[in-house]
């Protein structure tokens, strides 16, 4: 495995010369499974730079998403987390919204906020997605003693579905006010601005 995911390393590096590696889906998959997380990494890099939301290998790659997702490591469990945006379709977003969702309340902030961006891409390739995580995802906007960088990519993501249909974010706006003023990041307050400015 060692090898493969040497040379897996030298696709990639020839891939940001414009090369094509879709060919290596396969073996990608194959390095994304290993046991070891330095070699995992590798994988999951060449995922996000070489799958497409229409590459056939993604149908094999749900269980080890599944499995990712649900490790007790925080390292591991970022990985899918951080590939899943760049890949996402339909069919893996209705697949693994179930094992994402849980990972909403995990101890570790990181885990939390790339949690909450994930499920901001799965939105949008699977709008049904939301139903179940909006809930979640307001509370983590409520929850004043909640970590600011998980509450920040809260606001960016009612920000972003907000400029399509801002009139459902209202109820929100006592909460969002409340950041604005005393938020402290300069970007969360101007995403909340350019919200209000879309209501208007």
């Amino acid at each position: 495995m060692d090898l493969k995911t040497t040379a897996l390393l030298k696709l990639i590096y020839l891939e940001m010369f414009g090369h094509d590696m879709s060919w290596a889906s396969f073996h990608v998959l194959e390095v994304m499974s290993s046991s070891k997380y330095l070699q995992k990494r590798v994988g999951y890099l060449a995922a996000v730079q070489s799958f497409r939301p229409e590459t056939e290998v993604l149908m094999l790659a749900t269980n080890l998403l599944k499995k990712d997702i649900a490790s007790s490591s925080a390292p591991t469990i970022s990985l899918p987390l951080i590939s899943l945006p760049h890949v996402i379709n339909p069919s893996l977003a209705m697949a693994l919204l179930s094992d994402i969702l849980p990972r909403l309340s995990h101890s570790n902030p990181n885990i939390r906020k790339k949690t909450v961006v994930t499920l901001y891409r799965m939105a949008l390739v699977y709008p049904d997605s939301l139903q179940p995580a909006w809930p979640k995802i307001k509370d983590i906007l409520t929850n004043e003693t909640e970590d600011p960088s998980v509450t920040a990519a809260a606001v960016n993501v009612v920000c972003e579905l907000g400029c399509r249909r801002p009139t459902d974010f209202l109820p929100l706006a006592p909460r969002l006010f409340e950041l604005l003023i005393d938020g402290g990041n300069n970007w969360m307050a101007i995403k909340i601005i350019k919200l209000v400015f879309t209501t208007l």
